[in-house]
């Protein structure tokens, strides 16, 4: 899921200040949900809400959908007596666009942005300005903030658009918000973009530096100049080679990058920046269906004159059959965009990019042959000049593919097989579930890879018919009937492989091993002995494969019952162009050994290969029928790589050998040696997989490179190692890439199980004293204890100061024991440490690691408090995150206050004032601090997004427990299965605080508490005599269903012995929707459909059963045959935004899916054409009744509905092939003079009570409309329909069920569809 802005930002805003002291953060200022938003260009909100003094973000939003959007360049704008520009965010759709801020004078911030072209919708945000407001009387109530956009101009389609709309902030109060410490922050860097030169000076601006700050270039030192809190001075190395680099403080990255050159001033060279060069699309579809006629080339140049100097260029597109001599640049310093464009010399266009005093970006289109050859690359050059004459040349590679990989790929779900166990000589069905986020629609195949048991390859089809608008649905199951074993084939498991694949040509793949039994179904598919293992060596050579190159295939494999039952190892080369091999084994094993035998292949690539990465399936078989799968993968290259390959001189774990305890750590280093320099490294990473754990990309130590800058060591964080891992000895992966795109590849072993002797274990570590102040002194005490000994002979103990900054430290031990000696508790001691004078307030955890002379390694750490005066002031609390809850479990997004947040906090001093909650956007809470009124009340009460828990009961010793009640969600904030993430801070009277996050689960409007403790059957409507549709009111947990039916039974009512058996289950996108088949029905009888609630259970997606005695029963009657057409017998107006459309009969739910509805139905006025939007649809539970969410209504006008598409029982559709039905807006209001009913008077517009000649002269949109008696009727509400009028007169929304006739009861109404 998408998570708002707020939640986005407050995570990220997490992660980066892990390692600083953690303070509040701000978010998005509040939105006046009335504000309307512009249907073109940009925009900032018109609508923002804000106090004095309070920090927060506004966002920069598409106005439209914006197609192709390639760049951005404006000015932002604010009064800076009136609030301060902290910093620029980009937002999630420009992630991978280069940016580049500076900031002229306060409050003025130009912003630029460039990339490859993107869409974006209608809405989305583009960028984040983060501000914080001044203090009252700077602003006071009703004052407004203008928030200006200047000069922007951006690029759509090819086509600058400079279309945008200012924003507003309104001050809402004279009160200002409570003073909140700023997180370390990067605001800009200068020159940024611009170009620096070695020795030059870099200033990184920004909050909360701090004095010890570490500035790093591509995570390399630099030197510190001067520090501030809100500016760091560094210095270039005169060793910098040029080039594009990133930068960071400590942890925290910049947005901006920086370009080093060589030389300063107007003799330096003219350069074309590669680093930011780009062609766009690249790489380009190019089949014989589909050549592209042009391309676009972005060129950024910097020249030394400046930015505004003449300079002249060309392109060569010669080997793309273009111009070999395309111009573009300025012949005059005075020539504007038109000029350039109307001067033969300068073709190319000034085009929007990260720029700055140097830097100007030109854009050229060339022209593409229609006879160029499909997977090549085609080099472009590029030649520019400056009036100075400096030169330079650069070559981009324009890359041309039959398929091109785009949009989202495809996945595979849940799959089965029919009978679970066959035996020789079975038929097999095969299901499977595929989802495509774009739609099944863009599904080009999905297939079998049947070779394993004697087939070949399979297409497998929809198990379903999909209802009208199946475009919109993103889930189907995909079926395989009836594939045939063969009676010879062997008992073993054996590995299917299935393919799905898109009309964009993205591709998924996975493995499903199906045991072939002679006992058929009652077997367990397992043969004797054991089946064999890949180990060893898995590689193919050479690494990346040229097209038409050879490769050869290196596989180990060993086996348990020895390696010489090993009777076939097969490579199947079908993925790339080829055949199912037999490789050949390079020795012959020795009889009984269960070391591994490397078998060996060759196989040329064809010419004609589409260029990836591609997997190839390898088996092996074993004497005893046993066999096993494996995954090998080849790269495959047009472009055969240059440059010198890495070497891996060194590598190491540390320790080699550690338990599976998720205590013990474990951290990687290897040494690397380049020809081409370390910096050529692009890419160091670990495969963790075999550890239960993601891939690590391993850092550059650059203290470790040598001189001549061709070594380097790299090292990974620490690792702890899950206790789900089993002993073993493990083979981890390490893969090096260069800047050529070179890979290396090799392992280090590691072995996870019970070590040698006892590991040490730490017993008590503490400062003597642990409070102190900068300046002072202290010394660290560790008590150790260990079975195996602890003297200085076997037992080795350090601490690590940097955090302090100071140096890592071997302990002394306290006790020196005689080496005979088993003394198995000891302390060790460190020197004594002076604390730095200018060391930040905090607390501070020193790492520690222990290690014994058998390799065991454990790690602890020692908590150091400094503070001014040093005063021992109690104990920081600790928030309990495992033990926190929300009641209920799932909160409704409808507005409501009436959740819960519970949260259990651990604090030996028992005084916690408060746990402050940022709820950001996500909803409001009420409750406060129960301690007294103070400062945290005051912070409390000082942002609309910051809620403080209320002490509650203790738990225990040490522990008690805090509350926030009141939880309102509104429905802005989207529901979905995913968490949203709210950020707690507890707060004790000492000042001391703790930060966590906590998960909060939010679900749809409409879905209540007791929905989701007791998930219910809403409605079964037949299809014909064998097939049914059943409406749910929660989303199914798909893999708790059983395709067979057998949680299901359906029985006649009057007969409570006899069932009849269901055959096949499916379900549609929604898992609310349920396809059933079983064996035919009587027509016109009763019968009672029911879960069963013993075996495998039916849950919903939250892990609540389906149970018979608690909604999961309904009545129906079966299909009989007839022609109940599906017309509309009358359309209900409920209010300005909703309708009932009731149909004569109940009409199979598929056919009124929200989806179609929104996207098929009709609804115009007759008087003035106009349609009306249709924004959500639900169908009730009588299955006749569907209730319509409209754009506003007007009453009087004169409308008509029409539905395409609608099927009554027997897939019957309404005459012409859509439900129609006229009818005229009239809302519905009660009537004291009736007894508190609601009177529906379709043509009473004038609201008297009566339909006479003064409603006809109301509004002439009615003269000539026939009524009928009919039309007017009365209806008396229950408890559960519609609420009566408030004390004020005023209508309250409908909320209840459909109001249409024939409401039969069964379960309630449908809840909304949430796609």
């Amino acid at each position: 899921m998408i998570l708002p802005a707020i939640v986005i930002l407050a995570v990220s805003s997490a992660l980066v200040s892990k390692n600083i002291s953690p303070e509040l953060r701000s978010a998005v200022f509040q939105i006046d949900s009335s504000t309307v938003v512009p249907n073109t260009g940009i925009f900032i909100s018109q609508g923002y809400q804000a106090r004095p003094n309070e920090r927060g973000s506004v966002l920069l939003q598409a106005g439209e959908n914006l197609t192709n959007f390639e760049g951005i360049f404006l000015t932002f704008m604010v009064d800076p007596a009136k609030a301060e520009i902290l910093k620029v965010n980009r937002a999630a759709a420009l992630q991978n666009f280069e940016m580049s801020v500076h900031y002229p004078v306060p409050g003025v911030v130009n912003v630029a942005l460039a990339g490859n072209p993107r869409s974006i919708n209608h809405g989305v945000s583009l960028l984040e300005f983060e501000l914080d407001l001044a203090s009252h009387p700077a602003n006071t109530v009703n004052d407004d903030i203008s928030l200006q956009i200047l000069g922007a101009h951006y690029i759509v389609d090819n086509a600058k658009m400079t279309q945008s709309h200012d924003g507003n902030i309104e001050i809402v109060t004279d009160n200002n918000a409570a003073e909140l410490q700023f997180v370390t922050f990067i605001s800009d860097i200068s020159p940024g973009i611009f170009p620096l030169v070695r020795n030059d000076t870099l200033v990184i601006r920004g909050k909360g530096f701090s004095s010890g700050s570490t500035v790093l270039v591509n995570n390399r030192p630099i030197n510190v100049i001067s520090t501030s809190p809100t500016e760091i001075i560094a210095q270039i190395p005169e060793q910098t080679l040029s080039g594009s680099y990133t930068v960071s403080v400590g942890s925290l990255y910049a947005d901006e990058k920086i370009a080093v050159f060589e030389n300063p001033g107007a003799s330096a060279p003219v350069d074309i920046l590669e680093e930011l060069m780009f062609l766009s699309p690249n790489p380009m579809r190019y089949s014989s269906s589909e050549r592209p006629t042009t391309v676009d080339l972005w060129i950024p140049i910097f020249n030394p004159l400046g930015a505004g100097e003449p300079i002249v260029g060309s392109v060569d597109f010669t080997s793309i059959g273009g111009s070999p001599n395309i111009g573009f640049g300025k012949t005059d310093i005075n020539m504007t965009d038109a000029d350039c464009r109307a001067d033969s010399a300068c073709i190319g266009e000034l085009a929007v990019g990260p720029g700055g005093v140097s830097i100007v970006w030109f854009k050229v289109t060339g022209n593409l042959s229609n006879s160029l050859q499909t997977n090549t690359d085609y080099p472009v050059t590029i030649r520019v000049e400056n009036r100075a004459g400096k030169r330079d040349q650069e070559v981009e590679t324009l890359e041309l593919r039959t398929i091109v990989v785009q949009g989202e790929t495809p996945s595979i779900g849940d799959i089965e097989t029919t009978p679970l166990v066959p035996a020789p000589g079975d038929n097999v069905s095969f299901y499977i579930d595929i989802t495509d986020n774009e739609g099944v629609d863009s599904m080009q195949s999905v297939q079998a890879r049947l070779t394993s048991i004697g087939g070949g390859i399979e297409e497998l089809s929809p198990a379903v018919s999909l209802p009208s608008g199946g475009a919109a649905l993103t889930t189907v199951p995909y079926v395989l009937n009836n594939f045939t074993l063969s009676n010879q084939i062997a008992d073993g498991i054996y590995e299917i492989e299935f393919i799905a694949r898109d009309n964009d040509g993205n591709q998924t793949q996975t493995g499903y091993n199906l045991s072939v039994s002679s006992t058929g179904g009652d077997g367990d598919g397992v043969v004797s002995g054991n089946a064999p293992i890949f180990s060893g060596r898995l590689e193919t050579f050479p690494e990346i494969v040229p097209l038409g190159g050879k490769t050869t295939f290196y596989v180990g494999v060993s086996d348990l019952d020895g390696s010489d039952t090993i009777s076939q190892v097969a490579i199947d080369l079908v993925n790339v162009g080829g055949d199912v091999i037999e490789l050949e084994s390079m020795i012959d094993p020795v009889a009984g050994s269960v070391q591994p035998v490397t078998y060996k292949g060759e196989y040329d690539m064809p010419h004609d290969l589409a260029p990836g990465i591609y997997s190839l399936r390898l088996q092996a078989f074993d004497s005893s029928g046993n066999s096993a799968v494996e995954t090998l993968p080849v790269t495959v290259s047009a472009v055969v790589h240059s440059g010198g390959l890495p070497v891996i001189v060194t590598k190491s774990a540390v320790p080699n050998k550690l338990p599976a305890n998720e205590e013990s750590e474990i951290f990687f280093n290897i040494e690397v040696e380049d020809a081409d320099g370390i910096e050529d490294i692009e890419v160091v990473r670990l495969n963790l997989i075999p550890l239960d754990l993601p891939y690590e990309f391993m850092s550059h130590k650059s203290s470790s490179s040598t001189k001549e800058g061709t070594k380097g060591i790299f090292t990974s964080k620490k690792i702890k190692i899950p206790t789900t891992v089993k002993s073993a000895g493990y083979d981890i992966g390490v893969q090096i890439e260069d800047k050529q795109g070179n890979l290396v590849n090799d392992r280090i072993r590691v072995t996870i199980g019970d070590l040698g002797g006892d590991a040490p274990e730490f017993l008590n570590n503490r400062f003597v004293p642990d409070v102190v102040s900068p300046g002072s002194d202290t010394q660290l005490f560790v008590e150790i204890g260990d079975e195996n000994g602890v003297g200085d002979d076997k037992l080795t103990v350090m601490a690590d100061f940097t955090d302090i900054r100071l140096e890592f430290e071997e302990l002394d031990s306290v006790i020196n024991y005689p080496s005979d000696a088993v003394a198995r508790q000891n302390t060790f001691k460190s020197k004594k440490i002076t604390i730095p004078e200018d060391l930040q307030t905090g607390v501070y955890n020193i790492k520690l690691t222990a290690v014994d002379d058998t390799g065991n390694t454990v790690h602890g750490g020692a908590r150091l408090r400094v503070e001014k005066g040093g005063a021992d002031d109690g104990v920081a609390p600790s928030i309990r995150v495992y033990n926190s809850f929300q009641v209920p479990r799932v909160f409704a997004n409808d507005g409501e206050g009436k959740g819960e947040i519970h949260v259990l906090v651990s604090d030996a001093d028992d005084d916690v004032m408060t746990v402050m909650a940022n709820m950001g956007s996500i909803g409001r809470a009420g409750g406060s601090s129960k301690k007294g009124a103070n400062d945290i009340e005051l912070l409390c009460g000082s942002s609309m997004a910051i809620a403080c828990m209320e002490r509650s009961v203790p738990e225990d010793i040490g522990y008690r427990w805090f509350v926030l009640t009141d939880i309102s969600i509104p429905p802005t904030t989207l529901a979905s299965t995913e968490p949203y993430i709210i950020d707690l801070t507890a707060i004790d009277e000492k000042g001391h605080t703790s930060h966590e996050s906590i998960p909060i689960y939010i679900g749809d409007e409409g879905v209540s508490d007791k929905l989701r403790i007791a998930p219910e059957l809403v409605m079964i409507v037949p299809v014909d005599e064998d097939e049914f549709e059943l409406v749910v009111s929660n989303p199914i947990n798909t893999s708790s269903i059983e395709r067979g039916g057998d949680q299901f039974t359906i029985r006649p009512t009057l007969d409570a012995f006899n069932d009849t058996e269901l055959d096949r289950v499916s379900w549609d996108t929604t898992s609310r929707i349920l396809y059933l088949e079983s064996d035919p029905l009587i027509g016109g009888e009763t019968y009672t459909f029911s879960v069963v609630s013993d075996g495998n259970p039916l849950t919903d997606i939250y892990g609540n059963r389906f149970s018979a005695d608690r909604g999961g029963s309904l009545v129906f009657t079966a299909y009989e045959r007839g022609r109940a057409v599906p017309n509309i017998k009358n359309v209900n107006v409920i209010d300005s935004e909703h309708i009932d459309v009731i149909f004569e009969n109940q009409v199979i739910p598929s056919s009124v899916h929200p989806d179609v509805i929104v996207a098929r139905a009709q609804l115009e006025s007759l008087v003035s054409g106009a349609s009306n939007r249709i924004i959500k649809s639900q169908l009730q539970s009588d299955a006749r009744t569907l209730r319509l969410t409209l754009d506003r209504l007007r009453e009087g006008d004169n409308m008509r509905i029409k539905i395409p598409g609608v099927m009554a029982p027997g897939r019957i559709k309404a005459p012409g092939g859509a439900a129609e039905f006229n009818f005229i807006v009239s809302f519905p209001r009660f009537n004291d003079n009736e007894n508190g009913c609601l009177v529906l008077p379709i043509a009473d517009l004038n609201r008297d009570g009566r339909v006479n000649f003064s409603d006809f002269a109301l509004l002439s949109s009615v003269y000539g409309t026939e009524y009928r008696l009919e039309d007017v009727s009365l209806l008396c509400p229950d408890a559960s329909a519609i609420s009566a009028p408030d004390d004020g007169g005023n209508q309250s929304p409908f909320t209840g069920p459909g109001i249409g006739s024939n409401n039969n009861g069964m379960g309630g109404e449908l809840p909304s569809f949430n796609f």
